[in-house]
């Protein structure tokens, strides 16, 4: 074997070489917290000692880790993309971008931007075909015929090359499936008083009948970890003739027939942000992050004109919560998990 000694110019040659391979190979995937990384996330049933509040903020923090965590964050119009993020979940201003609203922009209310934060899968990628599915299955007994019946007027109304053989047909194809997620994430954290519905003014009427006094004005709401919050659709036919919270209680409250809303899942409520988890937000299963204002309620904006709450069963559990909001920058969330049940003295 023939030896050579290394110059000071090859030795810093070398040294570059294995830092770039060493950073090119820790890219794709640094750690995560494991408590809700999408490979943990099942392994075993949820304990039975767990509040409804807990069961139901652990199974969408999963489902979110299943869409590799899409997140957005609502802010005050004119607040440059320099601004400083909520320093308490560890956000990165950097990450984020503004983007387009996600619905029609409602009337009546403060103006506000939405950035993402971080960009995950979309229901059109395979890697969520089958999570979409389950939502669905669990929401429509007739989900398969539902499917049939898209994909017959597709059939007529689209060009040659996007049908099935070209792949233009997904789980979540031209059909909403917010109010599908909802349903599943609560059946499934066994939520014996919620009845399923693929239409959240539906599940919202039912529960409000069931269950008196667990709808409420979001004036009047302190957010807890586990409740839904929810706003009719901007932008649908009459949307904006529910221009209050009680507009839209009484219109759900004053007909059987269902129109477009949405809904997410409470999962933190921080110093001054409430982080919470809808589906099909942005073609996803996304965390959202809304300003809270100084005593402590939801802000409204034409964003996000939250309007009325559903309180779950049961008081706040302080147990049910996530730590942080992982970002791109995929800062570790186990060991900030750790300490705060540590300090609660909630079982792992």
């Amino acid at each position: 074997m023939v030896t050579q000694s290394l110059t000071p110019v090859r030795l810093v040659a070398v040294a570059l070489i294995c830092l770039l391979t060493a950073t090119a190979a820790a890219q794709p995937r640094p750690p995560v917290s494991k408590a809700y990384d999408p490979a943990t996330c099942w392994t075993g049933p949820i304990p039975a000692s767990w509040s409804e509040r807990r069961r139901i903020v652990h199974l969408a923090v999963c489902e979110w880790s299943k869409f590799n965590y899409p997140t957005v964050l609502i802010a005050p119009a004119g607040q440059g993309a320099e601004a400083r993020l909520p320093g308490e979940l560890g956000l990165d201003p950097a990450l984020a971008t503004a983007v387009p609203p996600v619905y029609p922009l409602f009337k009546g209310v403060a103006p506000a931007v939405e950035r993402q934060i971080r960009f995950g899968y979309a229901e059109d990628d395979p890697a969520v075909y089958d999570r979409i599915r389950a939502y669905w299955e669990l929401t429509d007994p007739d989900y398969a015929g539902r499917i049939a019946q898209v994909r017959r007027f597709a059939d007529r109304q689209l060009p040659l090359g996007r049908g099935e053989s070209a792949g233009g047909y997904y789980p979540g194809w031209w059909t909403a499936w917010s109010g599908a997620f909802i349903s599943w994430t609560l059946r499934k954290a066994g939520a014996a008083w919620f009845e399923p519905s693929p239409y959240h003014t539906g599940y919202l009427r039912r529960a409000a009948q069931r269950r008196p006094g667990s709808l409420v004005l979001i004036d009047a709401y302190r957010p807890a970890a586990g409740d839904l919050i929810c706003f009719p659709r901007p932008g649908v036919a009459a949307a904006n003739d529910m221009p209050t919270p009680k507009a839209f209680r009484d219109r759900l409250l004053s007909t059987t027939t269902d129109f477009p809303a949405h809904c997410d899942i409470v999962v933190r409520v921080g110093r001054r942000y409430v982080t919470s988890i809808g589906g099909n937000t942005r073609n996803a299963v996304t965390a959202t992050l809304t300003p809270l204002d100084r005593q402590g309620r939801l802000t409204r904006s034409n964003v996000r004109p939250w309007a009325l709450a559903l309180r779950v069963e049961g008081p706040p559990d302080p147990c049910a919560r996530i730590e942080a909001v992982p970002t791109a920058d995929w800062k570790d969330q186990a060991a900030a998990r750790r300490r705060g049940l540590a300090r609660t003295g909630c079982p792992g």
